[in-house]
């Protein structure tokens, strides 16, 4: 519950959530979690459990960018990538 709070307290997934060349949607996802994990010292598999189930269920997703991957909640995600075509997650 702790991960979970601090996810959605300190915008984390909009705050690490961009991965600049970067073209691998697993890579990005690694990427974030490892973030995450150095930003709140949580342990890492509960971070790649939580993170990786969210992303299951469509919660976040990754929109593919120029050669970057940005992470958000799905409900940020009309907002900012309308004209976006790739879609990870959501």
């Amino acid at each position: 519950m702790k991960l979970v709070y601090r996810l959605l307290s300190e915008d984390l997934i909009e705050n690490l959530g961009v991965v600049r060349n970067c073209a691998d949607s697993g890579f990005a996802e690694d990427e974030l979690c490892r973030r995450i994990e150095t930003a709140t010292g949580i342990e890492g598999e509960l971070i790649r459990k939580t993170v990786g189930d969210f992303i299951e269920k469509g919660y976040p997703c990754a929109m593919f960018s120029e050669d970057s991957f940005v992470w958000c909640w799905t409900h940020n995600n009309q907002n900012k990538f309308e004209s976006q075509e790739t879609v990870v997650g959501g």
